[in-house]
């Protein structure tokens, strides 16, 4: 594989881009909690054993809020994630 243009990017971009991918598998995981009841059951028991039973990689950030939620609905659930891990949140 080549490409056509070198790859100029710096490692703030880089984090960026991470960070946005990891954003996308949290996504990944309340959306599919939305239509799936068995795995929203699944993500609000364990929600990190339920990521990696779906290959869902996440960040051991992720993994340390998710592991910390203890909330009986995927919308309150939600609202925590969104405030412990959306991007540009401290």
């Amino acid at each position: 594989m080549y490409f056509k243009k070198p790859l100029n990017i710096s490692v703030s971009q880089a984090n960026k881009k991470w960070d946005v991918m990891s954003w996308n598998s949290i996504n990944e995981l309340i959306g599919l909690a939305l239509i799936d009841s068995d795995f929203c059951q699944e993500l609000l028991d364990n929600p990190v054993a339920a990521a990696q039973t779906r290959g869902v990689e996440l960040t051991s950030q992720e993994q340390d809020v998710l592991s910390k939620i203890h909330v009986d609905d995927i919308f309150e659930f939600s609202k925590i994630v969104l405030d412990k891990l959306a991007p540009g949140n401290p």
